[in-house]
């Protein structure tokens, strides 16, 4: 920016910032050619608001960048308090199908009652069979497990061999990336 242009407040930052990952968001959902060409001319116009030079672009990049890793964190924490929340309300519905069991049983019992129809509802009990058993594997009889070979990719070792002179296998790619670091 020259020095005469005004320096980006926070708030122009993330207002530029929401604008670019709005934009990013719609190119990522389309396929259209035309579409594609629009969104990526309206990310570059906004990205050219960032500032003049470079310096001035990596400074707010930098921001953009602390900006989405706090959201990214933020929506970590909520996702996790979501998982509580619907963890806590699978148990709250067992529980009332347990009251509702009870209810059942006590039909059953004092009126003879094993089927209810009632506001176009139709309760009734069934018995299927539980099995709760050890966590460790170690603790079930031998007929019992099974076994499974799950063959993974191992990156790290690919990496290694390939940094050692390696061939690199046919429908792979060994390239150097090039990454930024900030503080």
């Amino acid at each position: 920016m020259s020095d005469t242009a005004p320096k980006l407040t926070s708030f122009d930052i993330a207002s530029l910032q929401l604008e670019l990952c709005h934009l990013m968001e719609l190119a990522g959902q389309t396929e259209d050619p035309v579409q594609l060409a629009d969104y990526d001319k309206m990310m570059l116009e906004t990205y050219e608001m960032l500032g003049d030079s470079a310096e001035d672009k990596l400074g707010s990049l930098r921001s953009v960048s602390k900006r989405i890793e706090a959201e990214l964190t933020t929506i970590s924490k909520e996702i996790k308090a979501l998982q509580a929340a619907k963890n806590a309300r699978r148990r709250t519905i067992e529980r009332l199908k347990g009251h509702s069991v009870q209810l059942m049983r006590g039909l059953a019992e004092t009126k003879g009652i094993t089927k209810l129809r009632r506001d176009g509802r139709t309760f009734w009990t069934v018995r299927t069979w539980k099995l709760e058993a050890p966590k460790a594997v170690s603790d079930w009889p031998e007929a019992w497990r099974r076994e499974t070979t799950v063959i993974e990719p191992d990156k790290s070792r690919a990496r290694e061999e390939l940094k050692g002179g390696a061939t690199v296998p046919d429908g792979f790619l060994w390239e150097q990336v090039e990454g930024i670091r900030w503080s």
